[in-house]
């Protein structure tokens, strides 16, 4: 026996024309275009694709889609820090380094002024007590602080300092970003060149005194969960890094040196191969402008930290959530990310529980030690999908990157609004085939589940933790810099399934249970499609059904529908049975007092004028907007809006 079998030869070779021609004949005189996905991102996706033939370089070199030379190794597993107590917050953090994670992420919040995650870290004791036995010059430590990201550096610097700790092994990422801050609050605490200027200056004290860290982020975390396209995703991260080369150049550095200090961050979704290419997208742009700044080895110190996004996360059927995790995990494993933190499955508005903060670590722990994920660069490579897709994200980003610059850039689009008219007219589509359910998502769009009720996450006393960190602020850690507040219109974050959440919710809030009759007309077999889709339908917008079983005739439907108490009535059944029954029951439902008639499907075109002057409201069929329906049923059924 060989060792390696070449199974391909034993099968004929397939021109693409060959193919071709087999298709046209299939789809016998329609266009070849129907065959062609367009995705809510603006690319096509062509129904089949042959392996990739262009002569690609080995990781670390070329345009490094493949990876980058500090490529290789297990990806750093985040354990993240988000309660409003420090103390509470580093149990946690202690918690999670004992059971795997390699790496911690500080979400921190200035102010005691909102219910949001955070840790209210209001002076430099409360970043000792979140930090409290933790060695910080053996592990990466990144800090979400928004546009104080530079004064939380400084206290972690400060804390290393008062510990002996070793600088040059430490390995701070302070990650500020004024231009995600700016686009997630919609105000900076100060001039936005002044901001930038103090981020600099801290990077170039990292360059030479904590040769580990990186003081800079560019992020495309905040426009993803806004809405955005990957594409806008990835030219709003590589506006970021433009803003910080410039201001770096102020202070003296190089490219290279530069390069060293920003972090790039991503957000992705379930949608494996996409967010893959995503990654393998801005390595090459980011090379593409190494090379364009002088200096094309800059692009090798790329550094990545992927994120789950928040935007996929859904308040019903949180299982379901964790399932896409563990998607998009792969696809942070499969797009070579050097960092990855994972959210709670329970965590859509609320903080995640112990439960889902161990799921979303041992999510990492199973992909990487056990299926070994990181031990092949660039699986993808060579396959023609993969690199097709990455080649049209990098044009659609560099276009977008282009557009950008042409309005001044990233911060001077965010303050006149162009960035985020364009970021809303991509959610405004997506959203449209969400609601048409062309996207569909499972467990709220699809295949929901009526027995769910939202998870509750970590219980917290607000109030309490708030007055706290308020009273401890005496002393803040925290000093705003000079000039007038930088202002913009804020993104604001948007699921893809809120829609249906909405209707959930407001169905959950209903005194009585809302419930549709279903009212199947004729036999099993004749209403079994439409009735199963008209459940799953229903139960998108959070409503019941009231199944009859076999229907003979007019009476019986009539009698069926009193029987459910339900104000609204929906015809199910074939369209041979609609031919017969009807019209004549939905004007005997009219005339018994239900004025809220509809049926399942469309039917043919002769017998939809007889139908409408029966008392049909609505159709429900494929392709429609599922949302304005569902809202339609729920007025009928009393549901406050």
């Amino acid at each position: 026996m060989t060792d390696k079998m070449q199974l391909a030869s034993l099968f004929p070779a397939i021109s693409a024309e060959s193919w071709r021609s087999q298709v046209d004949a299939l789809i016998k005189g329609r266009s070849f275009d129907t065959l062609v996905t367009n995705t809510s991102e603006g690319l096509a996706l062509q129904p089949l694709y042959s392996a990739d033939e262009k002569e690609r370089a080995a990781p670390g070199s070329g345009d490094r889609r493949r990876g980058v030379a500090s490529s290789g190794g297990a990806w750093q597993i985040l354990e993240r820090a988000q309660h409003p107590n420090p103390r509470t917050a580093n149990l946690s953090l202690l918690h999670g380094l004992s059971r795997g994670a390699t790496a911690l992420q500080l979400i921190l919040e200035p102010d005691a002024f909102e219910q949001s995650p955070g840790v209210r870290a209001v002076n430099a004791d409360d970043i000792a007590t979140l930090l409290k036995d933790v060695l910080i010059d053996a592990l990466p430590i990144l800090l979400d602080a928004g546009a104080h990201a530079t004064a939380y550096g400084d206290a972690v610097l400060a804390l290393a300092t008062s510990s002996t700790a070793n600088f040059d092994t430490m390995q701070v990422y302070s990650a500020c970003d004024p231009a995600a801050a700016l686009a997630r609050d919609g105000s900076l605490p100060g001039a936005s060149e002044e901001i930038y200027t103090a981020a600099a200056k801290q990077a170039k004290h990292f360059s030479s005194s904590v040769p580990s860290s990186r003081a800079l982020a560019a992020d495309g975390r905040v426009y993803h969960a806004a809405g955005s396209s990957d594409a806008q995703e990835l030219a709003a991260i590589l506006g970021a890094a433009l803003e910080h080369l410039r201001a770096l150049e102020s202070e003296g550095l190089n490219t290279a040196e530069s390069a060293q200090q920003i972090l790039f961050r991503v957000a992705l979704d379930a949608d494996i191969f996409a967010g893959a290419a995503k990654q393998r997208a801005l390595r090459v742009l980011w090379s593409n402008i190494c090379a364009a700044c002088g200096d094309e080895t800059a692009a090798d110190s790329f550094v990545l930290h992927a994120e789950t996004a928040t935007r996929m996360l859904h308040r019903f059927d949180p299982w379901v959530n964790q399932l896409r995790s563990t998607a998009s995990t792969l696809a942070a494993a499969l797009g070579g990310a050097q960092f990855v933190s994972v959210h709670g499955y329970d965590e859509s508005d609320a903080l995640p529980s112990q439960l889902a903060t161990r799921c979303a670590r041992n999510n990492q722990l199973v992909l990487q030690q056990e299926s070994h994920l990181y031990a092949v660069t660039d699986p993808l490579g060579g396959s023609g999908y993969a690199e097709s897709y990455t080649d049209q994200l990098v044009e659609a980003a560099w276009q977008e990157l282009q557009q950008l610059e042409r309005e001044g850039g990233i911060i001077a689009s965010l303050k006149a609004g162009h960035f985020q008219r364009r970021i809303i007219e991509v959610k405004n589509t997506r959203l449209d085939q969400i609601a048409k359910r062309r996207l569909p998502l499972t467990g709220v769009s699809e295949f929901p589940n009526l027995n769910d009720t939202p998870p509750t996450g970590e219980s917290v006393d607000w109030p309490a933790e708030l007055s706290a960190a308020a009273a401890r602020a005496d002393t803040r850690m925290i000093e705003l810099p000079d000039g007038a507040p930088a202002l913009a219109d804020a993104l604001e974050a948007s699921p893809l399934g809120e829609q249906y959440d909405a209707l959930r919710m407001r169905a959950l809030a209903c005194a009585n249970t809302p419930t549709a009759a279903l009212l199947t007309l004729g036999k099993q077999s004749q209403f079994t499609a439409r009735a199963t889709f008209m459940s799953n339908l229903l139960a998108a917008g959070g409503v019941h059904s009231y199944h009859s079983g076999e229907l003979a005739g007019v009476e019986a439907a009539v009698e069926a529908w009193q029987q459910s108490g339900s104000s609204v009535a929906i015809l199910c059944s074939s369209d041979n049975a609609y031919e017969t029954m009807a019209v004549a029951t939905a004007s005997a439902l009219r005339t018994a007092g239900c004025q809220n008639v509809y049926l399942a499907g469309k039917p043919a075109a002769t017998l939809e004028s007889e139908l409408d002057e029966s008392g049909i409201k609505a159709y429900a069929v494929m392709g429609m907007d599922a949302v304005a329906y569902l809202q339609q049923i729920q007025a009928d059924l009393g549901v406050q809006a």
